[in-house]
């Protein structure tokens, strides 16, 4: 994922938020199964940042858990290599698959330490095209900072609910994505963007985690 991806979203998502505030023509339902869904996950973030029992790997892991029961990774993986995919190899489409999903879960996992005693509520929701829902949230930070419009847009895969992109600042993380993504293997072709993934992946610090 971008360097902006990674630097905008880590303080965001640990704070049980994702999606940025823009306007929104939107209603509240919080007790739709999108809203159920993303308290659900709200919840189960703020108790692995805050559990004072859990170890720092007990931590990373549980995290890596919620990232993959509430993200469809390979979604967002194959939008963001956009038309690359459909020239990729099957081999390149695993390595990159995969090393996709490793890269975002270690990287939010080595982000935990971020969280600071954030809270959020659901405000509202909207529908976002045929199969969409967008859930607004807002996080409030201790000591009476500004407040954070944030949101998740949520789709059902095989009846369950799943994330399938981030706005932050009203820019879609899944496009940035895409043309950064794009840039690289225009420079490097697609060889080149899985090791750039597999460097990263390997230098993603999991040190410093609270216990």
């Amino acid at each position: 994922m971008s360097s902006l991806l990674v630097r905008t979203l880590a303080p965001i998502l640990v704070a049980a938020g994702l999606f940025s505030g823009g306007a929104f023509a939107d209603t509240v339902h919080p007790q739709s199964s999108e809203s159920r869904f993303i308290r659900n996950l709200g919840d189960r973030a703020i108790h692995l940042l805050s559990a004072e029992t859990l170890t720092a790997k007990q931590r990373a892991e549980g995290f890596g858990d919620l990232l993959l029961t509430g993200f469809n990774l390979d979604y967002i993986a194959r939008f963001a290599l956009g038309r690359h995919w459909n020239n990729a190899t099957a081999l390149q489409r695993r390595q990159y698959l995969s090393l996709f999903r490793q890269y975002v879960i270690k990287t939010y996992a080595s982000r935990l330490r971020g969280y600071s005693g954030e809270t959020f509520e659901i405000v509202a929701q909207r529908r976002a095209g045929a199969w969409d829902v967008v859930v607004r949230t807002r996080i409030a930070r201790p000591g009476g900072g500004a407040m954070v419009d944030a949101g998740w847009r949520v789709r059902k895969f095989e009846g369950e609910h799943r994330i399938i992109d981030v706005m932050v600042e009203g820019i879609s993380m899944a496009i940035t994505q895409r043309q950064e993504f794009s840039s690289v293997i225009r420079r490097k072709g697609m060889d080149g963007l899985i090791e750039d993934l597999r460097v990263r992946t390997a230098t993603v610090k999991e040190a410093g985690l609270k216990n």
